[in-house]
């Protein structure tokens, strides 16, 4: 009897090693080494990113941790964010930067928001969703809020996230939505200084007029300019969407802003840490300077 009892202890005892060895304890992570891909920043002018965080968060045990800290130590005012998962998260990370706050439209699935440093940006207008009512158009409708920074006046954000891929319907559910959103800031925020930022999801240079959505803005260069048309035209190693690769992600600004914009440039932190595609995004944010 006190064999079989030995026995049965020792199998017990190495069916639970046996387990042991097959499920480890992950090793802890590192943190992402990106920090010679920052780029500098001031009080002095307004750094607004616009960035798809691919439904955010990828990983809740890296992303939400990882993507604060690159926040924390890029050091931007203001960030439009695309494809929130869930608000949950996007709350946890907010709370772990002092003095940040965020504003959010829930959507089904993919969510658009700002968030923005308290210390140096004021909300004028919450932000607040417009053409709800044209999902062919909007998939996801373009959130709008009125900041000001401490340094300058307010100005009108629209944070869009256009229907995205190929194919003639998809095009022409995004040149509906540009021809839309022009008519919109042309009636209602006429001389208004305006960026329209986000996810285009299509590119503005090198394909045919007829094939570009977004030719309206691009032929009424008295009031409108892509602010990142040089690195659309320039080398694909600095465009937003390295996997393709294309430049799919914009920000446009209305004359108001011709004469305030210093700068424009690519955050390519994956050429960093390859793992920032792995648990931060496919998309790489683009970075505008403002000053007044």
């Amino acid at each position: 009897m006190k064999y079989i009892l030995f026995c049965m202890v020792l199998t017990g005892l190495l069916l639970v090693n046996g387990c042991e060895k097959e499920n480890p304890p992950p090793p802890p992570f590192e943190d992402l080494d990106v920090d010679a891909c920052m780029v500098p920043v001031s009080s002095d002018t307004f750094e607004i990113l616009t960035w798809n965080v691919e439904q955010f968060p990828l990983d809740v045990n890296v992303t939400v941790s990882q993507l604060s800290q690159i926040i924390e130590r890029q050091g931007p005012d203001l960030i439009a964010l695309q494809e929130i998962t869930q608000e949950h998260w996007l709350k946890i990370m907010a709370d772990s930067l002092e003095g940040w706050e965020y504003q959010i439209y829930p959507d089904d699935f993919l969510s658009l928001a700002f968030l923005y440093k308290t210390g140096e940006v004021v909300v004028q207008q919450d932000a607040e969703p417009l053409m709800t009512g044209n999902s062919y158009a909007f998939p996801r409708p373009p959130l709008h809020m009125v900041v000001s920074h401490t340094a300058g006046r307010p100005v009108h954000l629209i944070n869009i996230h256009l229907k995205c891929c190929g194919g003639a319907e998809n095009v022409a559910r995004r040149d509906s939505a540009s021809s839309m959103l022009k008519q919109y800031i042309d009636d209602n925020l006429n001389d208004e200084p305006v960026i329209l930022l986000g996810d285009f999801n299509d590119v503005i240079y090198g394909i045919p007029d007829n094939q570009n959505p977004f030719i309206n803005f691009i032929n009424d260069s008295l009031n409108y300019k892509f602010a990142d048309m040089d690195i659309a035209r320039g080398d694909k190693g600095l465009w937003s969407y390295p996997g393709y690769p294309s430049h799919i992600d914009h920000i446009l600004i209305t004359n108001e802003l011709y004469g305030s914009w210093t700068s424009i440039g690519t955050l390519t932190y994956d050429l960093c840490d390859r793992r920032y595609l792995d648990y931060i995004s496919d998309h790489r944010p683009l970075m505008i300077k403002l000053v007044y």
